[in-house]
């Protein structure tokens, strides 16, 4: 572990005084003072995807290996993948096949997908804008990883990605990045609280943008309503 020097403060936490420590990291600020701070790359195994050549139908036709798109990461959990394919040509491609629990993160895409993860709950195989973080289950979490990553995400993309343009995120700072680390059992237990809170928000954002889509039409509607005239202001 890295010996890195940390100011240390006191601040209230949960009802409770905690000890607190600079990261000295932008995104994460002050950590518990137990916590570590360690890089991505000492708790991983990570590995980038590949694409099988698409000329050659013995890669694709029939295939049976799930082939993941970075734009598949909007699914968040990955059950299923929109494309496959052949055993053949995960061997004869720089694809990768990875394990269930693998936190993929898109390196390249459209719009929000730069920067964005998803959970394997299927072994996968993925295409070369996306690299697989295997997790070191003694140290680091996959679920808390991928929460990481989310919190993260915004610095993701303008620090190591040009921002909104097309840049990439290389794999090789991703990996480096350091991450806050509490013990492997606190880990599990912000993940399930986080699990349980993002159901809840995730319900109510559904339900604000129905009722921002109701509005939307009434107002659409109530314009077109009074510019041709089948409804009129009073004079």
């Amino acid at each position: 572990m890295e010996n890195v020097q940390f100011e240390e403060e006191l601040t209230w936490k949960g009802g409770s005084m905690v000890q607190m420590k600079d990261s000295g990291i932008a995104w994460i600020g002050e950590i518990p003072s137990e916590w570590l701070l360690k890089k991505l790359d000492y708790m991983s195994i990570s590995y980038s995807g590949g694409t099988p050549d698409r000329n050659n139908f013995s890669f694709w036709e029939n295939g049976t290996v799930n082939w993941m798109s970075s734009g598949e990461v909007n699914k968040r959990l990955v059950y299923d993948t929109n494309e496959k394919i052949t055993i053949k040509g995960l061997r004869n491609s720089s694809a990768k096949l990875y394990p269930e629990n693998t936190v993929m993160f898109a390196m390249n895409g459209q719009g929000k997908t730069k920067g964005m993860t998803a959970i394997l709950k299927t072994a996968s195989s993925g295409n070369q804008s996306l690299v697989g973080f295997i997790c070191d289950e003694e140290e680091l979490h996959y679920r808390y990883l991928d929460y990481c990553f989310q919190a993260s995400y915004k610095y993701n993309r303008s620090y190591y990605g040009g921002g909104d343009n097309r840049d990439g995120i290389a794999a090789s700072n991703i990996k480096k990045m350091k991450l806050p680390v509490p013990p492997y059992r606190e880990q599990i237990e912000i993940s399930n609280f986080l699990d349980n809170k993002v159901v809840i928000l995730d319900k109510v954002i559904l339900k604000v943008k129905k009722i921002i889509e109701v509005a939307e039409q009434t107002k659409k509607s109530l314009i077109y309503e009074y510019v041709t005239g089948k409804e009129r202001v009073e004079v």
